[in-house]
């Protein structure tokens, strides 16, 4: 719809046909040149969301993408791709199930959820402490914001030794 309302959009969902993550990046086809003219039209492509999970292979710490309901979409820890980041409300689960954005996910009922919230300021994960940072992504959603989450290994700021030690010197 933004689309032909002359509004480029990115649109993060589950097929409904293949059950495969995707985005569709949809742009406006104007009668000519100017973006003044009347919108003719809407550029359409879908791109496999498998590319996002391989971009975020490239980061050495876990991280994700999660849309604002707090669903995995992409991530480079595979387990975590489809899982929820937080709880959601009955309210939450009727909308998704109503946009079918997510495909059939939240039909009966809520995808699992990770055992660690990644709405914390620190996480325990595969027994390792991280902090964990997010940021949010200029998609355009009206239920809110879709954020990339790093985790951080704390270990990585300072050895076991100086944490004890500043540590006890703080007490």
């Amino acid at each position: 719809i933004r689309g032909i309302l002359g509004i480029p959009n990115v649109y993060p969902g589950v097929s409904m046909i293949d059950h495969e993550r995707g985005l569709c990046f949809a742009t406006p086809i104007y009668q000519t040149l100017s973006d003044l003219s009347p919108v003719i039209g809407v550029f359409v492509i879908r791109i496999n969301a498998t590319e996002l999970d391989q971009k975020l292979q490239l980061e050495p710490q876990p991280a994700a993408l999660t849309s604002p309901d707090g669903f995995i979409f992409a991530s480079n820890q595979q387990n975590w791709i489809g899982k929820l980041s937080e709880p959601i409300s009955l309210f939450q689960q009727q909308r998704l199930i109503a946009t079918q954005q997510f495909a059939d996910l939240f039909d009966k009922t809520p995808p699992e959820q990770l055992s660690l919230q990644l709405t914390q300021e620190r996480v325990l994960f595969n027994e390792k402490t991280y902090a964990v940072g997010s940021a949010p992504v200029s998609w355009p959603d009206q239920r809110g914001s879709w954020r990339v989450v790093l985790l951080q290994d704390t270990a990585d700021w300072l050895p076991l030794w100086q944490q004890l030690l500043l540590g006890c010197s703080i007490t």
